[in-house]
């Protein structure tokens, strides 16, 4: 007795995913992670701080 499984003749590939969608996910990498793309070119110009902290996690540029 032999089992004889349908394979489809054209198989879908996997649609790519459109561009909210793929911004949105990298969003929620870059929440998740605590990386905030503006905090590279920041670090260039200001002394390291830490990441949280009393201040939310916001920069204050000095004067």
């Amino acid at each position: 007795m032999s089992i004889v499984l349908p394979f489809p003749k054209h198989p879908q590939a996997p649609r790519p995913p459109s561009e909210h969608e793929a911004r949105e996910h990298s969003a929620e990498i870059l929440f998740f992670t605590g990386v905030r793309i503006e905090r590279h070119v920041e670090d260039d110009r200001q002394s390291p701080q830490p990441r949280r902290g009393t201040g939310g996690g916001k920069r204050h540029r000095k004067a």
